[in-house]
């Protein structure tokens, strides 16, 4: 099955939103990072420029506007899964997206950077993104 969406967590400074703009600096077309302008800020899902990047990256989802990131994200994700692109959901914790009101249509891939259990692992080979984790045991 593939996976559409990406739940991207932990704390503040642990390298989150970093991660995600090295690799679209590093891959032109990769990612697209959304990030409010101010707390409360509405997200509009047509601010998403998927015609030249493979995945949205919707940073900070507790910053923005509740009604409107709930409503922004189950279309946005509606969207890449039609046209196999990637949604990436940056917070600080997993239950960041009951908080917000989000509701998926199909359970994330979950990805906590805590700096020592897990790292994420992104692919980008010019038209499609991909991503896993490793885990140490």
């Amino acid at each position: 099955m593939e996976i559409t969406v990406l739940h991207l967590t932990g704390w503040t400074g642990t390298g989150k939103t970093t991660l995600l703009k090295n690799f679209s600096i590093e891959h032109p077309g990769s990612i697209q990072i959304l990030t409010p302008a101010k707390a409360g800020q509405a997200l509009e899902p047509s601010a998403a420029d998927w015609d030249n990047h493979s995945a949205i990256a919707i940073d900070e989802v507790t910053s923005w506007d509740r009604e409107s990131v709930a409503e922004g994200v189950a279309s946005l994700e509606s969207y890449a899964e039609q046209c196999g692109k990637k949604l990436i959901l940056v917070s600080q914790a997993q239950e960041d997206l009951e908080h917000c009101s989000i509701v998926l249509r199909k359970a994330p891939v979950m990805i906590g950077l805590d700096g020592r259990q897990q790292r994420l692992i992104l692919s980008f080979d010019g038209k499609r993104l991909t991503f896993s984790d490793t885990s140490s045991n």
